[in-house]
């Protein structure tokens, strides 16, 4: 959901240290966030809507199974898409939550996420 942006600050006249203060750059959001519900059907489901810039999902650690998520065009399965096993996390640059697609090994696992725009 971003990256920290590092701000310098002289310690002393010879001395510079960089200080990350955990902060969103100033032209960035987060603009979603949710839990859901991820069935096992063949294909997965969409994610949800919305433009975005970056997105950060990540299975919850309570799941029973391992989450594959894949695109639209690309749909996910069972051994196919991006693995998440519980409690992992993923993030990535991606223009639409529509282009986001989930499948899980055992119905009802969940994500939560969090969308940046």
């Amino acid at each position: 959901m971003g990256y920290e942006v590092p701000q310098q600050i002289s310690v002393t006249q010879s001395q510079t240290q960089n200080v990350y203060t955990g902060a969103v750059s100033p032209a960035e959001k987060v603009d979603g966030v949710g839990v859901l519900q991820v069935p096992a059907n063949s294909g997965g489901i969409i994610l949800s809507s919305g433009e975005i810039v970056g997105l950060s999902i990540k299975a919850l650690v309570k799941n029973s199974g391992d989450i594959y998520i894949g695109g639209t065009d690309d749909r996910p399965y069972s051994g196919y898409g991006y693995c998440l096993e519980p409690g992992e996390s993923w993030s990535l640059d991606v223009q639409n939550l529509n282009k986001v697609a989930l499948v899980s090994i055992i119905s009802g696992d969940a994500v939560t996420w969090g969308a940046v725009k």
